[in-house]
């Protein structure tokens, strides 16, 4: 399933307040999947920053509605904010995640802030996350998303993540 029209909108306003802020950032989760060609249902953009960007995010985000949930094992992210971005046909749920760590396999690994690859959004360059460091998420998170993933990833992709990730 295809990112809806709104969702598509409010990653080119993500890409927008991001880029107006400095804000380095990748996109991940379903929304990164669709962008792949993936047959998800997308139900919110997630988004990792550098967890030194928050003020940065914070002044990019001011206008938007905001929670800040508690942070839940096996998740080790630096923060965490869900916003919605308010669209013509409805809100969309952005959740904006301060640096990214999961407990995997005993582990904590760690994710880069690296782009696998980019996709162009309404004249906006949308930097997704490496497919192979998301698989290993998924492993521990959504292990039919991550069985999804595993079609597409050699043996070798995914051990050179484990190893970048740190993970066993």
């Amino acid at each position: 399933m295809a990112l809806s029209v709104n969702q598509r909108r409010g990653l080119a306003d993500v890409a927008r307040l991001f880029g107006e802020a400095d804000v380095p950032y990748q996109v991940g989760g379903s929304a990164m999947l669709a962008l792949h060609g993936f047959d998800v249902t997308v139900g919110d953009i997630d988004v990792v920053v550098a967890g030194s960007a928050r003020d940065r995010v914070d002044a990019a985000l001011v206008d938007l509605v905001i929670e800040i949930p508690v942070r839940r094992e096996p998740w080790r992210t630096d923060w965490l904010i869900r916003a919605q971005l308010q669209m013509p046909v409805g809100p969309v749920g952005l959740d904006v995640m301060g640096g990214l760590a999961l407990v995997i396999d005993g582990s904590v690994a760690r994710f880069p802030l690296v782009a696998e690859r980019r996709v162009s959004i309404d004249g906006w360059e949308i930097p997704l996350a490496p497919l192979a460091h998301w698989y290993h998420l998924y492993r521990v998170h959504n292990p039919e998303k991550a069985a999804l993933i595993r079609k597409r990833l050699d043996d070798a992709a995914i051990r050179e993540a484990a190893c970048a990730l740190s993970i066993d």
